[in-house]
């Protein structure tokens, strides 16, 4: 039993990772044969992973099993960066309220991390550590409510997000420096500037995955 659950797990990673590298792009039909026979598993894993990343609206099943990469319009892509928004602008301030010096330090390494990646060239893990970065962030708060929401926000602009990042290195260049920056901020305890520079990295996302449409 473990070692299915496990299994499935593997594959979970595998298939997430394959999207942030923009192996898939948003609106592309997966099939469960073909993703058994590229990771060497059968159907039964494959099945269990893309549910868990249905379940974070990272992937869309239909009722009839079909698997597709989420594809958004202009609203939409606007309404869920709205969400992001606002609930990293409560983590920020959570953090800044509660003098959490432990977070301020997670989340400085995660940072210094992804800039070193950055300046290695690797803007697959960069992209990777973007997500992990902001993901931490929010679980910082201790709201196991909020990290759901904040889950589901992240999962269904996950494929769009990272193409964004991947393909245009500037981008990337942007949220590695206020990566760093929001750290520096959030060691200040400085609330207005980090909800002033959360807002502005999105706001640059958003604009980002707009152009991409």
């Amino acid at each position: 039993m473990t070692i299915k659950k496990n299994l499935d797990i593997i594959v979970y990673e595998k298939i997430k990772d394959s999207l942030i590298g923009g192996e898939y792009l948003p609106g592309v039909k997966i099939s469960v044969d073909e993703l058994a026979a590229k990771y060497g598993v059968s159907r039964t894993p494959v099945i269990q992973a893309t549910k868990l990343l249905a379940k974070e609206r990272i992937l869309d099943v239909k009722c009839n099993g079909s698997i597709s990469v989420p594809q958004y319009n202009d609203k939409q892509i606007r309404d869920i960066c709205t969400a992001r928004m606002l609930v990293e602008r409560f983590a920020v301030m959570e953090i800044c309220d509660k003098k959490d010096r432990e977070a301020v330090q997670v989340l400085r390494e995660l940072a210094l991390f992804g800039s070193n990646t950055y300046q290695q060239g690797d803007y697959l893990t960069f992209c990777k550590e973007d997500l992990h970065f902001h993901k931490a962030m929010v679980s910082m708060t201790g709201n196991e409510c909020l990290c759901d929401v904040f889950n589901t926000v992240q999962g269904r602009l996950l494929a769009v997000m990272n193409l964004a990042l991947c393909s245009q290195p500037r981008l990337v260049k942007s949220a590695c420096i206020e990566h760093l920056e929001l750290s520096e901020r959030l060691g200040k305890f400085d609330k207005a500037g980090a909800v002033s520079l959360v807002e502005r990295h999105i706001f640059c996302l958003r604009g980002r995955l707009l152009e991409l449409d």
